[in-house]
């Protein structure tokens, strides 16, 4: 099983990187600048597809391993251990991203200039777009944090990978 686990997973955890660096590609406009909205499209699109890999491996693991049988327990643990190595991958891969890549040092100001840019256009007062302008600057001194910009980056996958999970765990279980 962990064999399979760790080929699922990393299959899952090189495909979600791939689009993940595509989508970002994608989203900018010729001066640089992420349109989030697409960016944000494209990324949990991204991730759908990448983690199909997850149904893969349960269904793998119940015909080649169980004799075609499986639990809703065992899938779901399957699942899940696929969802955390890919997510392993993704984390990694967006903190190299992040650091490594010349607009990525500006990222939080972009996404903070959309975001007002949104507010504005919704019609919000000056003091929400005031508290929220202080509010995300306090957030990303301590997204800096790499246990918090890990954590972070893994609330954006591991739902994902969760929901797939529990969807192909209730559609491949079979006593």
């Amino acid at each position: 099983m962990k064999k399979l686990i760790l080929t699922y997973g990393s299959i899952g955890g090189v495909v979600v990187l791939i689009l993940m660096y595509l989508s970002q590609l994608i989203s900018k406009d010729s001066n640089g600048n992420t349109n989030f909205e697409l960016a944000e499209t494209l990324g949990y699109v991204s991730m759908i597809l990448a983690l199909s890999v997850i149904f893969l491996g349960i269904k793998s693991y119940r015909d080649q391993d169980l004799g075609g049988e499986i639990s809703f327990g065992k899938a779901f643990k399957v699942g899940v251990l696929i969802t955390l190595v890919a997510s392993a991958f993704y984390i990694i891969g967006w903190m190299i991203y992040y650091h490594a890549t010349d607009g990525a040092a500006d990222f939080m100001n972009q996404y903070m200039e959309a975001s007002v840019t949104k507010m504005e256009a919704a019609g919000s007062s000056l003091e929400e777009i005031n508290a929220f302008k202080k509010q995300s600057m306090e957030f990303a001194k301590t997204y800096e944090n790499p246990l918090v910009m890990a954590g972070v980056t893994l609330m954006e996958i591991f739902p994902v990978g969760l929901v797939i999970t529990l969807a192909s765990s209730l559609i491949l279980k079979k006593q």
